[in-house]
């Protein structure tokens, strides 16, 4: 793809999935271009983070952006493209699509509480800027969360069943954390 940065790969030959947890089943790949496409995409999210047509305050007082396959950026292109390559390669099927794209953004202060799950068949959580304790739960089954710890990190993507949740702790940094979530369905 042609970003403003130059021309970057949607997927590079060396990347692969890793299987971080198995029941259920956790997938991550960690991207090694983030240079090339992070600051045009945090720039772009943070710009919205305020705007009271695409960005709404949720539980716990972090910001939910929707629509980012709909943004005409490059750079959201791109991690969204590369969501859909990671889930049909994990599902071993081209027969699911994109059915929701977002960011979070998540200050100082703020957590993601864990919720219901959406009705998705498989969700993919990117970790776009911060640092972001992410955890992993199933709501409806007696089962610790899976805590990725250090995997989290910046340019890491984590692939998982739609029974899952993701959440973080309430923060206590001074910058934020800013993900983003997709949700998939056959």
């Amino acid at each position: 793809m042609q970003l403003r940065a130059g021309a970057v790969d949607v997927w590079a030959e060396h990347w692969s999935i890793e299987l971080v947890h198995q029941q259920p089943s956790i997938g991550r790949i960690a991207f090694d271009d983030t240079d090339a496409w992070h600051p045009a995409l945090v720039d772009a999210v943070l710009a919205h983070e305020h705007d009271a047509s695409m960005a709404e305050p949720k539980a716990g007082g972090h910001r939910r952006i929707e629509d980012l396959d709909d943004w005409g950026l490059p750079e959201a292109e791109l991690i969204c493209l590369r969501a859909l390559k990671m889930c049909r390669a994990l599902m071993n099927t081209p027969h699911v699509h994109l059915r929701a794209a977002g960011a979070l953004v998540v200050r100082e202060g703020q957590a993601v509480p864990v919720t219901e799950p959406d009705d998705h068949v498989a969700q993919l959580t990117y970790v776009l800027a911060g640092h972001a304790p992410l955890q992993f739960q199933a709501p409806k089954l007696d089962m610790p969360p899976f805590v990725p710890g250090a995997l989290a990190s910046v340019g890491s993507l984590f692939a998982y069943p739609g029974s899952l949740v993701p959440s973080l702790p309430y923060l206590h940094q001074p910058e934020p954390a800013v993900l983003l979530q997709f949700g998939f369905a056959r």
